[in-house]
């Protein structure tokens, strides 16, 4: 009676929607015995005011089957986990279930209430009954499952605050019908354990993997996956549709990159230019010239395209622009005066950086996804010495030549999914020279009037760079994933 009484008030506000569960038998002689008790269970709280009782079947299926059959493979001891699965997927406010065991005199039954909503086991029992007292049982399980939401139903319908701590239960009242339920069945002994535990989702382990590969039909065959994805998936705690969409990874994307980072490399240059006059005189008859790349570390910032091939492979192509300095100094020799005269500037300077690229990206069902790219770098770090001025023409300027340098690059890094179609990525790595020529220099001369020692010689750059990279990546479009064989709800 205190059983419709609570239920009943709380269906002011809302039926309480009651999944029963499946009972686990813990060998096989409990099967039958288990089946019963959630039978004769359904039918107890099937007649409380108040409560919308569901049975497994009435719960949505999963891709790989029923949610029965989910039930069915649920790992040993973890059928708590299970039934929360399956609850939350059906909506269900609170579930009940737990395991059966028999013994020479009976059986032994473990029970857990199931706050769905909350994620917690708000109370377990055990008990020991003796044979054909299941009936019996199943109705005094009712009275305690009643008993321990009656304190969370009024604080949910009456003054909900809105609070996410885990619910209140009737602790003295559990124990109250704990007490009857052992007075009229004589042979029952019962405790209370482990009040508001938090439930643990089950883990699918490489054990239950070889047991369901000895099925004749094997659920990941059912949905089209390899048994190692298929464990993947299991004890990735998200639901089957969102795994098959990520599953197809970046296939038929469009990705779209702004990029932004620090570059070390061949980014900046040096110009060296003397020039000599005849002794006494005004004509210049001795000119050297020296251009060379230099390493400097600078900012990098860029637009990057590419598409996705496979789940995780895709090619593409990045434009951007990398900081770097441009040192120029202009010697004289000689001269009327007969005084040497250096005139060194400084100027900020940007490449224009080009690099085709592939990157492969694995695990494409995660979050946090690694990956590695190979690219080649395409830069021209040099700034033309005839756009200075002024400069005398017996100086070479080596205007024409091709200033193209290309660097094989190589890095690594991580892909963190923000949204759905937005990505943050981090890539770092190194660069090797792979061809241009990075010195130049060049004497034109009628008189030689300069020293061999006073003439600065080019110097080539490091041959190693090295660039760490922060992106931000919009995806569009994407191949969606094959339908599934049979009917599934999410």
């Amino acid at each position: 009676m205190f059983g419709l009484l609570v239920f009943s008030a709380s269906a002011q506000a809302a039926d309480a929607v009651v999944l029963v569960s499946q009972f686990q038998a813990r060998n096989s002689a409990a099967t039958a015995i288990a089946s019963l008790l959630e039978g004769y269970l359904a039918q107890e709280l099937d007649q409380l005011e108040g409560v919308k009782m569901r049975r497994i079947d009435d719960m949505p299926n999963f891709a790989e089957g029923s949610a029965r059959l989910y039930l069915d493979s649920c790992p040993p001891g973890e059928i708590a986990g299970c039934t929360y699965i399956v609850g939350q997927r059906g909506e269900a406010d609170w579930a009940v279930t737990g395991t059966v065991k028999t013994l020479s005199t009976g059986s032994k039954v473990h029970v857990d209430i199931l706050d769905v909503s909350s994620g917690i086991v708000v109370t377990s029992f055990d008990a020991e009954l003796a044979n054909g007292k299941d009936a019996e049982f199943a109705s005094g399980v009712a009275k305690v499952l009643a008993a321990a939401v009656s304190g969370q139903f009024a604080e949910r319908d009456i003054r909900d605050d809105g609070s996410d701590e885990g619910p209140e239960i009737s602790k003295d009242e559990v124990a109250r019908q704990l007490a009857e339920l052992s007075t009229e069945l004589g042979d029952i002994s019962a405790s209370i354990t482990e009040p508001n535990r938090q439930i643990e989702r089950p883990e699918y382990t490489l054990e239950d993997l070889d047991a369901d590969s000895e099925l004749e039909s094997k659920p990941w065959d059912r949905v089209g996956m390899t048994a190692a994805e298929y464990l993947r998936y299991k004890n990735s705690g998200i639901d089957m549709m969102t795994w098959r969409e990520r599953a197809m990874g970046r296939q038929l994307q469009v990705l779209v990159r702004a990029n932004m980072g620090v570059l070390n490399g061949p980014y900046s240059s040096n110009f060296y230019g003397r020039y000599g006059y005849a002794e006494n005189s005004t004509s210049i008859v001795d000119g050297y010239g020296a251009l060379w790349s230099t390493s400097s570390t600078g900012l990098g910032v860029g637009l990057g395209a590419a598409f996705g091939i496979t789940p995780w492979l895709d090619v593409g192509m990045d434009l951007g622009w990398a900081s770097g300095n441009y040192h120029t100094e202009i010697v004289q020799d000689g001269g009327v005066s007969g005084v040497d005269n250096a005139t060194p500037g400084d100027y900020n300077y940007g490449s224009l950086v080009v690099s085709p690229r592939a990157t492969g990206v694995f695990l494409p069902t995660s979050r946090v996804r690694p990956l590695g790219s190979v690219g080649l770098t395409l830069v021209d770090p040099v700034m033309a010495p005839e756009r200075i001025g002024g400069l005398p023409p017996a100086i070479p300027l080596f205007a024409g030549e091709s200033q193209l340098l290309g660097m094989l690059d190589f890095s690594g890094g991580a892909e963190a999914s923000i949204s759905k179609q937005v990505d943050l990525v981090l890539r770092a790595g190194a660069s090797v020279q792979a061809f241009g020529t990075t010195t130049r220099q060049l004497r034109q001369s009628s008189v030689s009037v300069m020293a061999e020692s006073d003439l600065i010689r080019p110097r080539a750059p490091n041959a190693i760079g090295g660039f760490v990279v922060a992106s931000l990546q919009l995806r569009l479009g994407g191949k969606a994933p094959a339908a599934l064989p049979f009917d599934y709800e999410d």
